[in-house]
This record gives structure tokens, sequence and C-alpha cells, in this order.
């Protein structure tokens, strides 16, 4: 065999050389496709917005009088709904009670959906909104739709049927 001429066992050495370069350069690229991957599987479990197992939620009271369904991850601007129902045992003089608490006000905009409220007020504790229900009725339905106004936030707002004990709710907002 023939020795390398002088001036490729030069350019053998500067590739050489270069190796650690291209080392950091692969590393930095295969946190990419990690990240891009990780981004993916996010999106399809739901964390993203609407779609997915994780994308939705629903909590109750702690003695079972009202369940809520609502979507955990929304995104600021795009409206989304609230579907809550209240068992039988909470409607009093043919109408129920919901005591929305004060992050309502101030973290979304609120339309009233199906059916809409006979009565609304809001208060220092919240909004109040009184429901007409039928007194024979074994559950009391509600949709509200809500908007969230601030992006990046994590809100715990909270539900209560009257004066009873609070549903609380786990939301994150996208931009």
């Amino acid at each position: 065999m023939s020795p390398l001429p002088l001036d490729a066992s030069a350019e053998i050495r500067r590739i050489e050389e270069c190796h650690p370069i291209q080392r950091r350069v692969w590393r930095v690229q295969r946190i990419g496709w990690l990240g891009m991957a990780l981004f993916v599987l996010a999106a399809l479990l739901g964390l993203m917005g609407r779609g997915g197992p994780l994308a939705e939620a629903e909590t109750t009271t702690p003695d079972g009088a009202l369940r809520i369904r609502y979507e955990r991850m929304q995104r600021l601007g795009s409206p989304t709904t609230l579907r809550i129902e209240a068992r039988a045992g909470a409607v009093e003089e043919g109408a129920i009670a919901l005591q929305l608490d004060r992050a309502f006000l101030r973290d979304w905009r609120l339309r009233p959906g199906v059916p809409v409220p006979i009565a609304a007020a809001a208060g220092p504790d919240g909004l109040l909104l009184r429901f007409r229900a039928a007194p024979d009725a074994l559950h009391v339905a509600a949709v509200l739709e809500m908007t969230p106004e601030r992006a990046f936030m994590i809100a715990r707002p909270e539900i209560a049927v009257g004066d009873g004990p609070p549903a609380r709710l786990l939301i994150l907002v996208w931009p």
C-alpha cells in the first residue's frame, strides 16, 4: 500500500479536528428531535387544547349535588362550554342557584347558554345565577359559554350550588 499523498493526510487531520464540533451538532439535533416528539405527543394527549384524553375533565362537589364537565386546556379568545348538572335535591322554590367565584368574572367572558338564567347578580363573592327547574326533575342541566381573557393562566375557579360546598376546576389557558 502506498501512503496517502501529503495533502490528503492533512485533509483527514482537519476533518478529525472538527469531529468534536460535529458531535455537538448531532447532540443538538437529537435534542431538537426529542423536543418535537414530545410536543407532538402532548398535542395528541390533548395538552394543547381540544381533543385528546387529557383535554376534558369532570369534577363534582363533595356532597355530589353538582357535576361539572369542562375543557381543562383552553385557548385565549376561543369559546368553550361549561356543562353543569345538579341533583334535583338542590332545587329550591322552583329554581336552582349556582354561585360562580370571582375568578369567572375576572378571567373569563361569560355568556348564558341553555337554558338562559332567570336571574343573575354579581357581587363581592362572584356571580350568582338562578335557573328555572321543574319540581319533578331528577337533574337540572345548564350550559354556560365562557371565553378566556388571559393567557398562560392556571386557574382554579369554584362553582357551588347555593351555599353548598364548591366544586373546584383546574384550567390551563394557552395563547
